[in-house]
């Protein structure tokens, strides 16, 4: 053991995060979810390292050989999927991933990967109605990360913008339409046996 990576604890401040090995050597070959950049999934990451269940990838390129990476499928059930998280939680990871992937860009925070991932969270960080609306725009969030990764598009805040106003658009009328729904069973609900009138099941009529 070495004691020379010591840190001191400072009251009321976060304890500083080492991202573990394994989360860069899985995000190179897939997208980490974004529930394991939780800080209390990094507990298991770090002090469960050994026993975390992995899979083989191909190589990537330029490489001959593949190696070991985490197996998101069965660590998603202890640490969550995609969409599965609240908004502060959100709010927790997103800060977290972002500090990773500056730790992965070689120019740190100034670098473009870096800045890509500042801009994006912060769009849906900084919204008036984030909680609010936070089950309307999650799914868009998600949508514009994992493209990101796939298409290495840039950010474009006008393309966010578009985005957002017809996310929001359908969260409404969604809202409005489930309300209505809600409404008519209570309607229903309430006249149902006056509305009836005095007619006899089926199995009670006399036939002539």
């Amino acid at each position: 053991m070495d004691g020379s990576n010591h840190v001191e604890r400072v009251v009321r401040e976060p304890i500083p995060i080492e991202f573990p090995q394994s989360l860069y050597d899985t995000e190179i070959c897939v997208g980490v979810p974004l529930p394991f950049f939780l800080t209390r999934n990094f507990r298991s990451l770090v002090d469960e390292a050994s026993t975390l269940p992995t899979v083989k990838s191909n190589p990537v390129r330029r490489e001959i050989k593949g190696t070991y990476i985490l197996n998101l499928e069965k660590l998603s059930v202890c640490f969550g999927k995609e969409l599965t998280l609240t908004c502060s939680q959100w709010s927790e990871a997103a800060a977290n991933m972002w500090s990773f992937q500056i730790s992965r860009d070689k120019l740190g925070s100034e670098g473009e990967h870096a800045t890509w991932f500042e801009k994006h969270f912060n769009f849906f960080n900084m919204l008036n109605k984030r909680d609010e609306l936070y089950d309307a725009w999650k799914v868009m969030e998600l949508e514009f990360r994992q493209d990101h990764r796939s298409c290495h598009l840039k950010f474009s805040a006008t393309d966010y913008d578009k985005a957002l106003g017809l996310t929001e658009e359908s969260h409404k009328l969604r809202k409005e339409f489930q309300e209505f729904v809600n409404s008519s069973q209570t309607v229903v609900g309430r006249s149902g046996p006056s509305s009836r009138g005095s007619v006899a099941p089926f199995s009670q009529r006399v036939l002539p």
